[in-house]
């Protein structure tokens, strides 16, 4: 077996490896479309490490190539690929006149820095396997160089023997392409019917031959190179690659039963489904129930591994998932005026699944300003239960129309009530969340807390707003840049302040909002400070700057959030100028420790395990809040909490505070079943919805300065005052006794301790 037959082989029995892995890769994250590459540098590295430094799947695969390497001439030497090689008594001439090879040993070293590179998009596509061969070639040998003539037959005149060495670099690319072939044999087997082609192109070959030891020997130089060259001829290398094909194939014959590969699916798990709910979920327009996943796992699987016509985002688009949402819903007991009709879930699903009538509000102008209940609202998918309470209704208007390069752009504002009767309320502006870039996995968390907002006495205005991106919006919409994003927020605002008498609301309004949401409602409170009560920020993006210095340090590695930034910057991270507006207008914290501005009161909530936004966003605002000039410092710690589900921390005395999940992640709100809660346990999840409990009891206190005595801690305001007041009386009823320090610790601990959950 030569050199590139070998490597070809080598390359299959790889692929056939991870084919065979399917079934355990399925949930780990290594099917989705990319193209993967490493160096033989970086494969040697690998292939060193001890087994037990690698999981099961991984140890493997690492332990079927090193079996591959070796039993065949390969074998690795500080990072570089080596080939060798030994032929004997070879004749390369014929005739009367002619050269024999007694001995050649030939090496061949591919560089370290030597690329192979695999892209698998999904199994209905080829996998294909880019290898950039960049070769030195090194022989050495003994022939006899035999001078004869011909009398009937060769009759030797004259033998002469001689070495050589020939040397050479080698440019070669050359790829291998699979493909799969899969077909559901049965409802848990999937089979595999692989073929493989190859292709490849030399692009460099110079041999430099020196021959010893001969009055021959340049006669001889000139004939092996011309030898050599014509060996690597194109039309030699397409012979030699045709039958490298059938050597190939029928290597695939021989690794295979019959020229097929069967995979059983794994049985379902609870860990299996939530991990693909976990992928899936991002994607969604709306929840998705986890019995939806397990009734419908293989299709998803299918959908996931075959990029297929009936692939998942048809199952997001599909009004059965969207009906069968309708789980996680409470009993409609929302009360529309006499003669109006209660919208459906059917009716809901039209709208939510559809992305050029969300948020537009030129889709439904018939339906503009009358009063109708929204099914999103009957969400029970918060860590606080909406269970009893009284849906509000909704009117829909458009409150602002706006021309863009790619039409006409009609924004919606939805207005939610508890009904139509004349009492006055407090006006609370909700900006929905989803990167900046999508609605219907947005609104939906924004629908789920109105519930409890309009039973706290606040009239809801919800407003959609322009979208970074094409994925998700009206075409006139969307592709839209941050600037108009925010611009959005700001008229959003001018409009309900336009119209409080129209809605009979009072006062300034407050701004709510969820992730992205957040920042919006963030950025008004810092940039329009004198038009906002109150701010209520769940896991707000604060801090662009600190942001991107942690990604460009690797201290912060989520691709998803390096995407986001990417695409709001509009700019790769490696070349984002960190002085540019978008970044420092977006740094809040240094922002408002550089002023003097009397900013309205925060109520923020973070989860210590979000993965995508890090805690450490809102205790810089906490801090900056605070008045310290380092948001690094201050009554917000860094650091993760390890005694408490959940620590309070009041961040300065107008009522500002930060409340810190220590189970929690991203979306740490969300609760779709008790198997399901992004605020982690049961117990973190009841703790978190004390927490949203106390944000709407802040919201609509009358106010929520703190006294000079409160300070933080874990407990509530309320403890720590009474704590605070028992220890004053104390002293005051024994003023000639001394207070021990094991006494004040006491009262300390004993208020601590009330506060555990």
């Amino acid at each position: 077996m030569d050199f590139p037959e070998l490597v070809i082989i080598f390359s299959c029995k790889i692929i056939l490896r991870l084919l065979v892995c399917l079934p355990a890769l399925l949930y780990t994250g290594w099917l989705q479309s990319e193209t993967l590459s490493v160096t033989l540098s970086e494969l040697d590295a690998v292939l060193s490490q001890s087994a037990d430094q690698s999981d099961a799947v991984t140890a493997d695969v690492l332990q079927r190539i090193s079996s591959a390497i070796n039993d065949s001439n390969i074998s690795f030497q500080a990072g570089a690929l080596l080939f060798n090689d030994r032929k004997i008594d070879t004749q390369i001439s014929d005739g009367c006149n002619r050269t024999v090879i007694k001995q050649i040993d030939t090496q061949v070293a591919l560089r370290s820095d030597t690329a192979l590179s695999l892209t698998l998009d999904s199994l209905y596509q080829p996998i294909t396997i880019d290898a950039d061969i960049d070769a030195q070639i090194v022989a050495s040998g003994e022939a006899q160089q035999i001078v004869g003539v011909r009398l009937g037959e060769c009759r030797n005149l004259a033998t002469d023997s001689f070495t050589f060495d020939i040397n050479g670099d080698l440019r070669l690319t050359a790829a291998i392409t699979f493909e799969i072939n899969p077909m559901w044999t049965d409802e848990s087997t999937l089979s595999l019917f692989p073929t493989v082609s190859l292709n490849a192109q030399l692009s460099q070959f110079s041999p430099v031959v020196d021959v010893d030891d001969t009055i021959l020997s340049g006669i001889l130089e000139k004939y092996i190179v011309e030898e050599i060259n014509d060996e690597f001829s194109e039309s030699n290398i397409d012979a030699q690659l045709q039958h490298l094909q059938i050597s190939a194939s029928e290597a695939l014959d021989t690794a295979l039963d019959n020229g097929r590969i069967d995979i059983e699916l794994p049985a379902s798990d609870d860990d299996q489904i939530t991990a693909l709910y976990q992928y899936l979920q991002p994607d969604a327009r709306f929840p998705i129930t986890l019995a939806f996943i397990r009734q419908h796992r293989q299709l998803l699987l299918a959908s996931l591994l075959f990029d297929e016509p009936s692939s998942v985002e048809n199952y997001f688009t599909d009004a059965l998932l969207c009906e069968a949402s309708s789980a996680f819903m409470v009993a409609d007991n929302a009360m529309l005026p006499t003669g109006l009709t209660k919208k459906s879930i059917a009716d809901y699903c039209g709208t939510a699944l559809d992305k050029e009538r969300l948020g537009n509000a030129e889709s439904f102008a018939e339906e503009l300003e009358t009063w109708s209940n929204s099914p999103g609202t009957r969400f029970n998918i918060s860590a606080l239960s909406i269970e009893g309470k009284q849906q509000p209704l909704v009117r829909r208007y458009n409150y602002k129309t706006v021309q863009t390069h790619r039409g006409t752009c009609a924004l919606e504002m939805r207005v939610y009530s508890n009904g139509y009767d004349t009492q006055s309320t407090l006006p609370i502006i909700a900006y929905h969340g989803g990167s900046w870039q999508h609605r219907a996995s947005g609104i939906i968390g924004i629908e789920a807390t109105a519930t409890h907002l309009t039973n706290a006495g606040f009239t809801v205005f919800a407003p959609f707003y322009r979208l970074v991106g094409e994925s998700d919006g009206n075409i006139a919409c969307n592709a839209a840049s941050f600037s108009d994003v925010t611009d959005d927020a700001n008229d959003a605002l001018d409009w309900v302040l336009a119209h409080q008498e129209q809605f009979n609301t009072v006062g300034l309004p407050s701004v709510f909002g969820q992730s992205a949401g957040a920042h919006l409602a963030l950025s008004l409170s810092v940039h329009r400070y004198e038009h906002i009560r109150r701010a209520a920020l769940l896991y707000a993006p604060t801090d662009f700057l600190d942001f991107a210095e942690q990604i460009k340090a690797d201290q912060y590695t989520n691709p998803t959030g390096v995407k986001i930034l990417e695409a709001i910057t509009d700019d790769a991270l490696d070349s984002l100028d960190l002085t540019r507006p978008i970044v420092t207008q977006n740094s809040f914290p240094s922002i408002i420790t550089a002023s003097e501005h009397a900013y309205p009161p925060m109520f923020m909530l973070h989860g210590e395990k979000d993965a995508l936004l890090p805690f450490r966003q809102s205790v810089r605002l906490c801090n900056a809040i605070s008045g310290s000039l380092d948001a690094d410092l201050g009554p917000a710690p860094l650091t993760q909490n390890q005694d408490s589900y959940v620590r309070t921390i009041r961040c300065n005395k107008n009522g500002s505070q930060l409340h810190l999940i220590a189970e929690g992640q991203h979306a740490l709100d969300l609760c779709l079943s008790d198997q399901l809660c992004l605020s982690g346990s049961p117990q973190s999840a009841r703790a978190t919805g004390d927490s949203l409990q106390a944000m709407l009891d802040w919201l609509q206190a009358d106010s929520v300065a703190i006294d000079d005595l409160a300070g933080s801690g874990t407990g509530s305001i309320s403890e720590l005052g009474i704590a605070w007041l028992l220890l004053l009386l104390w002293i005051h009823r024994y003023p000639t006794k001394k207070l021990s320090s094991a006494s004040v610790r006491m009262v300390c601990m004993r208020n601590q301790h009330s506060s555990q959950p």
